[in-house]
């Protein structure tokens, strides 16, 4: 009897952590890198009003990955290109139901390691902006010295 209700008890944990899960997908953006395009989406709890996940497709590997949203003030990486950390979304005070500024943090130079900034925002209906302009997509410009990429040069939002 002791087995059942444990196997009871333990269904019912499981049930409500696939249920966390349940959330609502929002398409953000397409992530350009070298013609090559990815994806970033957001995944919503199950009332649809907090962001929960990201969900990002990154554009140089085609690996996909969901990260909680409570590493967005050290940085969730949208680009690596072998062992750097190209561009990482970051969040200082970003609110998980309201949305508000977040910032593209981008290698700019990896020889010198000297990296750049584009300041982006999430509405509360979870789209991107630029200046006030919708995001469809993000293009990451290469930066190369003696024809090798060293960098992304600057990045077009469309």
């Amino acid at each position: 009897m002791f087995y059942l209700f444990r196997s009871v008890v333990l269904l019912f944990i499981l049930l409500l952590c696939i249920q966390d899960l349940n959330g609502k997908d929002y398409y953000l953006t397409n992530l350009i890198y070298k013609g090559d395009v990815g994806e970033l989406s957001l995944i919503t709890d199950r009332s649809n009003e907090f962001i929960k996940y990201l969900s990002i497709r990154d554009p140089d590997t085609g690996e996909s990955s969901v990260v909680s949203t409570d590493k967005i003030e050290e940085g969730i990486v949208l680009l690596k290109v072998k062992n750097y950390e190209v561009v990482k979304l970051k969040g200082n005070n970003f609110n998980l139901k309201y949305g508000g500024k977040l910032t593209l943090d981008y290698l700019y130079n990896g020889v010198t390691k000297k990296r750049k900034q584009e300041t982006i925002k999430l509405s509360s209906s979870f789209v991107l902006f630029k200046d006030n302009t919708r995001i469809d997509s993000m293009r990451f410009i290469e930066k190369k010295v003696l024809g090798k990429t060293v960098g992304i040069k600057k990045i077009i939002f469309n």
